[in-house]
């Protein structure tokens, strides 16, 4: 139940962490998805800071978002299972309303290259 009272982040690790068990191939999922996401914000400072251009991007753009993509079905394997078995923790919780609702912020994509 403290699943609902955690802040955000908190909640995405803990969902990382049953999908880790879950899925023996996940943790180096999640650590493709870090390291990608890492090595594109210290590119993206660089062309802040003028050390790098724009047209560099394109690369880490491309490898972020499959890493994402990868990523994002490991999530929405979790949001189906308990979607599926809502019925079944209603049921130890009798006396709440139970919904579940999960937002995330994927935003469909027209192909390689649609961040830039």
């Amino acid at each position: 139940m403290n699943l609902f009272y955690f802040a955000p982040s908190m909640r995405r690790d803990y969902i990382d962490s049953i999908l880790a068990r879950t899925f023996a191939q996940f943790s180096s999922v999640k650590r493709d998805y870090d390291e990608s996401m890492r090595q594109r914000n210290a590119l993206l400072k660089k062309i802040r800071d003028g050390e790098a251009e724009r047209e560099d991007l394109g690369y880490w753009d491309r490898t972020f978002l499959a890493k994402t993509e990868v990523y994002h079905l490991y999530r929405k394997k979790w949001c189906d299972f308990i979607r599926e078995n809502r019925d079944i923790v209603s049921a130890f919780l009798p006396k709440y309303a139970l919904e579940f609702h999960y937002e995330d912020s994927i935003i469909e994509h027209g192909g390689p290259g649609a961040l830039e």
